[in-house]
């Protein structure tokens, strides 16, 4: 992207999981309500989690990481920003599976893009989001705010 100097890695996001995950929660509502369970009802509004992730950011959505800057590429077009414009970095690990478990970050502009574990190298994407802007960082959320 121009006015971002040179592209640096390219970090595609594997939305099929979530298609994937949306469908079998459906077909799974569908088979037990066909079987009479009561908890039927909760497959449809558990599903639209998934599978509006999908919708937003289409089968193609994707992070550019350039020297100056990050753009996410996602169904709807493309939006870019400097670091500079990275106002806030909240990035939550597993800490029992070792790896990245969303890392949300809020531009000046009032936008916020959250990276989720099915970006391809997400804990690289979010390493070099904090490396470039380690001002930027979030206060960490109370203890009682993960319950595990």
């Amino acid at each position: 992207m121009e006015g971002l100097g040179e592209l640096l890695s390219t970090h595609p996001v594997d939305n099929r999981r979530h298609l994937t995950t949306g469908v079998v929660i459906i077909a799974g509502a569908l088979l037990s309500a066909g079987l009479g369970f009561a908890l039927a009802g909760l497959g449809v509004p558990l599903a639209l989690v998934p599978l509006s992730r999908v919708v937003r950011g289409g089968l193609r959505e994707r992070f550019d990481v350039h020297e100056d800057g990050i753009v996410h590429h996602t169904r709807g077009g493309r939006r870019s920003w400097t670091w500079c414009e990275v106002a806030s970095l909240r990035v939550r690990w597993n800490p029992r599976r070792r790896r990245l478990s969303r890392c949300v970050v809020r531009f000046s502009d009032g936008s916020r893009v959250v990276i989720h574990r099915t970006a391809v190298d997400g804990p690289l994407l979010a390493g070099t989001l904090l490396a470039q802007r380690p001002d930027a960082t979030a206060p960490a959320e109370p203890k009682w705010w993960h319950r595990s």
